[in-house]
């Protein structure tokens, strides 16, 4: 607890809290900085020495038990530092997980089974090796933070439905130890469930500077960018509606090592080139205007293979969105979707059917939605949006996190 007058946290030296004779309370220090025998907010005339005020010792008690909130910070992601109490979005550490485990324990009750009869083959064998070891060592990657502990294996019911959801969700994949073998029943050590980039570090290549180019201009540097875009990551800004012929070259010649891809306003030629990105993780696409999402869109074009991990989309075709999410159903574990609730308007700006699109895709590895609304462009409503969320809840697989951009205050994630 602080002064009134200087702000600072009372204490028992020269910041004590002394009581004056009109019943107001100011820390020792503000009173001799006064110079005279009064009271800094009343100014009451008091007779005796500031030092020989009485001290209140109830205030200093209260101040030893009040302890610092600990705050969550949703635009950073983590706990909140003094910065982020003046200048970000804080919630209560006990607030937020509140929020962020709304429902889930009604949910989960009715997943647990479902779950145990999906967990078959490796997964089974993962869970029972978890389930019959007195106790397993964890490593989780949260962003750059590291988390490891130990876990012990009693009757806990809690504690095996853990080792069932890790199990499914985590795809687990065994790191073989070069050290001396452990004695049976030791600890077992998790490898993290963040995947490793694959591709070198920075290995990428942002193409900004050809956004408003068409055939005729840069054609040196964009003939040297065909060359040099051999062997990249990632490949971010590819606008196809200036030069569509370059940008299709520019995709085909990355297709072999591409794992990460922002494109802009493909064309149906542009979709095919993406088929054989075979290394291709994370995807953000986005066509030139919501007009673009309710035109005939190209055909159904399913990759021919199963490696999306993550999915950015905004105003595709319906029948484009559809043909992405059910060819990358087994693998895609993310899906960012710019979609509108329930309303009048033309697809994506509004959608009375979300929980039907996604049930007929069968996103088996589905882990997270986040529904973006834009600026001004969706429609939303709070309650259509709690509605909506909790139709699409239903058909998706259990524990999938399902948030909405401005209910759950999601920032925004890109490639």
């Amino acid at each position: 607890m602080d002064c009134d007058i200087c702000f600072e946290d009372y204490n028992q030296g020269e910041r004590s809290p002394k009581i004056m004779p009109c019943g107001h309370t100011v820390c020792l220090q503000c009173l001799l900085q006064v110079g005279k025998r009064e009271c800094p907010t009343c100014r009451t005339v008091f007779s005796v020495d500031a030092g020989s005020l009485t001290t209140n010792i109830a205030l200093l008690r209260l101040s030893a038990d009040v302890k610092v909130p600990r705050g969550w910070c949703s635009d950073c992601r983590g706990s909140a530092t003094d910065e982020c109490w003046n200048e970000h979005d804080v919630v209560l550490v006990q607030r937020a997980l509140k929020r962020q485990l709304h429902g889930v324990a009604i949910q989960a009750a009715g997943y647990l089974e479902k779950l145990q009869d999906q967990c078959k083959g490796e997964q089974a064998l993962t869970a029972l090796s978890l389930l019959s070891r007195e106790s397993c060592k964890l490593s989780v990657q949260a962003g750059e933070k590291l988390l490891t502990g130990t876990v012990r294996n009693t009757e806990d019911p809690l504690v095996k439905a853990m080792w069932l959801v890790l199990a499914a969700k985590a795809n687990f994949t065994e790191e073989r130890q070069t050290e001396s073998p452990q004695p049976a029943g030791a600890s077992s050590s998790l490898a993290s469930t963040q995947r490793p980039i694959k591709g070198p570090l920075g290995h990428g290549m942002d193409l900004n500077k050809f956004v408003f180019c068409g055939p005729e201009t840069k054609q040196e540097e964009k003939a040297a960018t065909l060359k040099a875009v051999r062997g990249v990551s990632r490949l971010a800004d590819v606008h196809c509606n200036f030069d569509r012929a370059w940008s299709l070259q520019l995709l085909q010649c990355a297709a072999q090592t591409v794992e990460q891809l922002k494109i802009l306003s493909p064309r149906k030629e542009h979709f095919r080139a993406m088929q054989s990105m075979l290394r291709l993780e994370r995807l953000e696409v986005c066509c030139d205007a919501v007009l673009e999402a309710h035109r005939p869109g190209p055909p159904a074009a399913q990759p021919r293979h199963n490696s999306l991990k993550w999915l950015r989309a905004q105003n595709l075709h319906r029948d484009t969105l559809m043909s992405l999410l059910k060819g990358n159903a087994q693998t895609l574990e993310k899906l960012h979707l710019w979609v509108g609730t329930p309303g009048q308007q033309n697809w994506p700006l509004a959608c009375n059917d979300l929980h039907s699109l996604l049930e007929q895709c069968g996103l088996r590895a589905l882990r997270r939605i986040v529904l973006h609304r834009g600026m001004v462009s969706c429609l939303h409503s709070a309650a259509d949006c709690t509605s909506q969320r909790s139709a699409v809840r239903e058909v998706v697989p259990p524990g999938v996190e399902v948030l909405c951009e401005w209910c759950d205050y999601v920032p925004r994630e890109s490639i």
